[in-house]
């Protein structure tokens, strides 16, 4: 049902540290970089945006946040939905 990730965003107060994993270890090169925002792209396409605590992306919580491409979307969400209910 998933085919790939496309999207990964994390929000955290190591911002520095996990730019540097994503940049210095893995070997990404960052493809937009601004004050506490920096986005990678994978080989494959998949975007990965860090964060650091900034308001603007305070929905993302404290974990992170996917992006994932379906099949079918609208039977992804079914199942998603009917595994939320009670």
């Amino acid at each position: 049902m998933i085919r790939s990730l496309r999207f990964l965003g994390v929000r955290t107060a190591a911002f520095d540290q996990t730019v540097g994993l994503y940049r210095d270890i893995l070997g990404l090169t960052p493809v937009h970089e601004a004050p506490g925002a920096a986005w990678f792209r994978a080989a494959d396409g998949a975007s990965i945006h860090v964060y650091d605590e900034d308001e603007d992306h305070a929905f993302f919580g404290s974990g992170p946040v996917v992006g994932l491409e379906v099949e079918d979307f609208d039977a992804a969400r079914a199942a998603m939905v009917a595994a939320d209910s009670p």
